[in-house]
This record gives C-alpha cells, sequence and structure tokens, in this order.
C-alpha cells in the first residue's frame, strides 16, 4: 500500500502495477481505492502466488501461480544442502502459469 502511495505520487500516467505477491497487489488495491482509482479501468494489478481467496477480492486477482509444494521442496532440499556444507549456486526453475482474473485490462496506449 505505502509503496504504491509512492509510485501514485510521483506519476500519474501508472497504468499497471505487477507485484511480487498476491498480499503486496491487496496493498497495491487498497491504495489504489484511496485515491479513488479504478482497477482495472485506471490501473490493472497483478499479484505473484496464487494465494487462497484471491479470486474473492474485488476484483479478483490476476496473479502468477506456482506449485508451492514444488517450491517448498526445492527450497528445503537447498537448505539441507547448505547446511551440508554446499557452497555452490544453483539455480531452479519452475513452471508458473498466469491466472487471468479481473484485476488487469489491455493497455491504454
Amino acid at each position: 500500500r505505502t509503496a504504491t502511495l509512492h509510485i501514485l505520487d510521483r506519476s500519474s500516467e501508472i497504468t499497471a502495477i505487477v507485484a511480487g505477491s498476491d498480499l503486496l497487489a491487496f496493498g497495491a488495491l487498497q491504495a489504489l481505492r484511496e485515491r479513488n482509482l479504478r482497477c482495472p479501468s485506471d490501473v490493472s494489478v497483478t499479484g505473484y502466488n496464487n494465494i487462497p481467496f484471491g479470486d474473492l477480492v474485488s476484483p479478483g486477482l490476476t496473479t502468477v501461480s506456482v506449485r508451492h509444494d514444488e517450491l517448498g521442496r526445492e527450497a528445503g532440499q537447498m537448505l539441507l544442502g547448505a547446511i551440508e556444507g554446499d557452497k555452490g549456486v544453483r539455480t531452479v526453475v519452475l513452471p508458473t502459469e498466469l491466472v487471468i482474473r479481473s484485476s488487469t485490462a489491455p493497455a491504454k496506449y
């Protein structure tokens, strides 16, 4: 919410917000309401995680879905490796899916 308010104070040309998590996206939606901006008519908002109940807020939150069980398993394996002395850096790319709901609209040019 605070970051979105700061961004809105700096520019009136914002048309979309991509938040790092669904909870941050909820804060962005709150800030838009405080400024009497409509989502998605004025500003589109997208989150990440596809947390439960994201489809129950108004507007329904567009989000990037990742399988939490796979994410947890990979994080656990990395943590165990670090505990066992593995100092290597490993990159893991997990499959994601864009879940389109009503918080996004086509870009306005």
